[in-house]
């Protein structure tokens, strides 16, 4: 679920996702919420409502008031995420890939998941892509730990970032690499 906020009635939208991500949680749906565009002041109860809180470097920077310029300073916004109520977190840092944390390993650090160098033409939808891909690693193989399905969501959006375009950049299952799958 992405977060939007919609201008005329920002309270009831907001009230609206909570309620869908509880419900999500009280049937054992997997979900992954995406605070985008994040706002400083997100009601807390979004911290806690899914599965994977997935945003990007920036998002992360905003909500939790750390800076994010380093991959270390990723697992920190990452740590702060996780003391908010997050059960896992990811947060993509475009082409050096993403960390991953787990509210299930408190004392282990933040999981630093590197991408594969690509020639980058065009990096709008690339979050997309990778949440999309995320997505379909959580659906189709459950028991895949998050790191892995980490990693291989980071290959899917290095593809897309090779593309002009958003949706044109998106590739079918036929463009990518068999070991993804």
């Amino acid at each position: 679920m992405c977060f939007t906020e919609e201008k005329d009635s920002p309270d009831v939208h907001l009230h609206t996702n909570v309620a869908n991500l509880d419900s999500f949680l009280c049937l054992t749906v997997k979900t992954i919420f995406n605070p985008a565009p994040a706002i400083p002041d997100l009601d807390p109860e979004f911290y806690r409502a899914s599965d994977v809180f997935c945003c990007n470097e920036s998002e992360a920077e905003l909500l939790t008031g750390v800076a994010v310029a380093s991959i270390e300073d990723a697992g920190r916004a990452g740590e702060e995420l996780l003391r908010r109520g997050c059960s896992s977190v990811i947060i993509t840092l475009g082409s050096r890939g993403c960390v991953v944390l787990s509210a299930q390993e408190p004392s282990s650090p933040s999981h630093h998941v590197p991408t594969k160098p690509v020639t980058t033409v065009d990096t709008t939808g690339a979050g997309d892509s990778f949440i999309g891909a995320l997505a379909f690693y959580m659906a189709h193989f459950p028991t895949m730990s998050l790191e892995e399905m980490a990693r291989r969501a980071n290959q899917v959006a290095g593809v897309s970032v090779q593309t002009i375009g958003t949706q044109a950049s998106y590739p079918s299952k036929k463009d990518l690499p068999t070991d993804l799958f």
